[in-house]
């Protein structure tokens, strides 16, 4: 009860204040997608997301690509409706088929006279192929409503004890949109919830069902079932959700509010989530454009006790310890940066970082104590690995240089640091695009250890990987 009032109180005063600070003006409406635009943090490596289709932004419900030819009774009948309105379903999606060899060379004291004296006999050697597809079906068939539905398949096609049909063909999204007088706008169904602005780290999405992968951010995560209801007010928009992912009482129901808004060229969300024994959250979101090529972007998490357990000593002893009365806070920050703004030739280079602040992570100091002795963990394997990835402060970076002097090579560098324990990984790549439908990626993963994963005897490795892709595109 504490957790809820405490909720209600905080977005009844936030949800009150904002519109003291949103500006009138008489333009357009604009969307999530427009304020929250995946622009400010996209790469030109995008391109599957953007030609499937992609609808896990929170886009205009009824707005589409539609293209038409019109005449006098076109005319006739409403150019609205023409717009809004197909009598054929779109179908399409995206197929990918890799295969990919790897190597990896691991050792405590990785050196490069490590790697040449055992070059042909690595630690590891791998061999992966990847066949997936994904399908959607797009029906408007009028211009009050839209069903859209997407299915992902995964190979290999057949089931064992270990796998089971769900993880062959699952379905990503299944939702209808519709609206009332073209004012108050709805999504139900299950749906990935567009909630926070990160690229590589997202701590304010605290909606959709599996969090952002680092290693990679442009893959499509899972959201939940849920209703979804929109209300434009001029150039901002109010959200409210009901969250009903297993869901068997009513009271199980999570609820969640957002309102956006615009302030000159700053574009800022703030929200809340509540549902039954879990800790309420609130959330803000700050996206800034500075220049055409420098856009900052900003979100953070305040939460009302924690799921979490924590690792503490108490009396002496090292113990696991529940938080259910402390606020905690989570936020990242990062930017985007094209070079094009220093040289047009450069307009194929991009830069994005990001840093994140982890307020529910256990601290360098407390893993330096515990870690050597772990026997009073129960499970201590599985608990231990958890402990590695609960660190307060991690980066993450992105350089991009596709088409290179206009040929069909392309590189990037990616890093990722826990910046705790000066641990992190280091992937240079290089991309040929053999011809059309068909291409190459080498890539050399390097993961190295600072002071506290070398005092737990975390192996550091070196890798060599080919990725070939044949006949991946979208349709």
């Amino acid at each position: 009860m504490k957790r809820g009032l405490l909720f209600c109180i905080i977005c009844f005063v936030a949800l009150a204040s904002l519109p003291l600070y949103a500006e009138e003006t008489d333009s357009a409406d604009i969307n999530e997608a427009d304020m929250f635009s995946d622009d400010m943090i996209s790469d030109d490596t995008s391109t599957e997301a953007e030609s499937d289709k992609n609808t896990t932004e929170e886009e205009d419900p009824f707005a589409g690509d539609m293209v038409k030819e019109f005449d006098d009774t076109d005319f006739d009948s409403g150019l609205e409706n023409l717009l809004l309105k197909s009598d054929k379903m779109e179908l399409g999606g995206r197929y990918q088929f890799h295969l990919t060899p790897s190597w990896t060379w691991q050792s405590t004291e990785l050196s490069p006279d490590y790697i040449m004296n055992n070059i042909t006999e690595a630690d590891i050697a791998a061999f992966t192929t990847t066949l997936q597809a994904a399908i959607f079906f797009d029906s408007r068939p009028d211009e009050n409503f839209r069903v859209f539905g997407k299915t992902e398949i995964n190979a290999p096609l057949e089931t064992n004890p270990e796998r089971t049909l769900e993880d062959i063909i699952s379905i990503r999204e299944l939702f209808a949109d519709f609206n009332w007088k073209d004012t108050l706008f709805f999504r139900a169904g299950k749906q990935t919830i567009k909630w926070g602005v990160g690229y590589f780290f997202s701590p304010a999405d605290v909606l959709n069902l599996t969090p952002i992968d680092p290693e990679d951010p442009e893959l499509e995560r899972e959201g939940p079932l849920s209703l979804k209801l929109q209300i434009p007010i001029s150039l901002h928009n109010l959200y409210f959700y009901l969250l009903a992912d297993n869901v068997s009482y009513p009271e199980d129901i999570g609820i969640a509010s957002k309102f956006e808004f615009v302030i000159g060229t700053l574009e800022t969300g703030i929200g809340g989530f509540y549902r039954k024994d879990n800790p309420p959250n609130g959330v803000i979101l700050l996206s800034y454009p500075v220049i055409s090529s420098l856009d900052l972007f900003g979100e953070a998490v305040v939460s009302y006790g924690s799921n979490e357990v924590f690792l503490e000593e108490v009396g002496g002893t090292p113990t696991f310890v529940s938080k259910d009365t402390e606020l905690f806070f989570s936020g990242t920050i990062g930017f985007s940066f094209s070079f094009n703004q220093i040289d047009t030739e450069w307009e194929a280079v991009s830069l994005m970082v990001q840093y994140l602040y982890n307020g529910q992570g256990i601290s360098e100091t407390t893993l330096l104590d515990y870690a050597p002795d772990l026997s009073f963990i129960p499970n201590s394997d599985i608990i231990f690995q958890g402990l590695l990835a609960r660190s307060m402060h991690y980066a993450a970076g992105l350089l991009m240089w596709n088409t290179i002097f206009d040929s069909d090579f392309s590189a990037s560098l990616l890093w990722i640091g826990n910046l705790a324990d000066g641990s992190g990984q280091i992937t240079p790549s290089i991309t040929w695009d053999i011809m059309d439908y068909a291409s190459t990626m080498l890539s050399f993963p390097i993961t190295y250890s600072g002071q506290l994963a070398e005092l737990i005897s975390i192996n550091q490795s070196f890798g060599i990987k080919l990725d070939f892709s044949f006949g991946s595109g979208s349709f």
